[in-house]
């Protein structure tokens, strides 16, 4: 990487890799305004509009599952 330093295997993981250095969100949510860095962010934000729970709305006190972190940070 031209930026850290950082060595990679493969090149796909180089270019995986380097929005950590831009301001890019190329991946948008087709529901809503939402951006992200990264693909992965993007499929993890769509549950919330299936409404899976995912591990960022699950209460990490008591384990109580919500459908949405607004729901999560109420409860909490």
């Amino acid at each position: 990487c031209s930026f850290c330093h950082k060595t990679f295997l493969f090149k796909s993981k180089y270019h995986e890799h380097l929005p950590v250095h831009t301001s890019e969100r190329p991946f948008q949510c087709h529901l809503c305004t939402r951006t992200y860095k990264y693909k992965y962010d993007l499929r993890v934000h769509l549950r919330t509009h299936l409404g899976i729970p995912t591990k960022s709305t699950t209460c990490p006190f008591c384990c109580s599952k919500f459908n949405t972190n607004k729901q999560l940070r109420q409860h909490i």
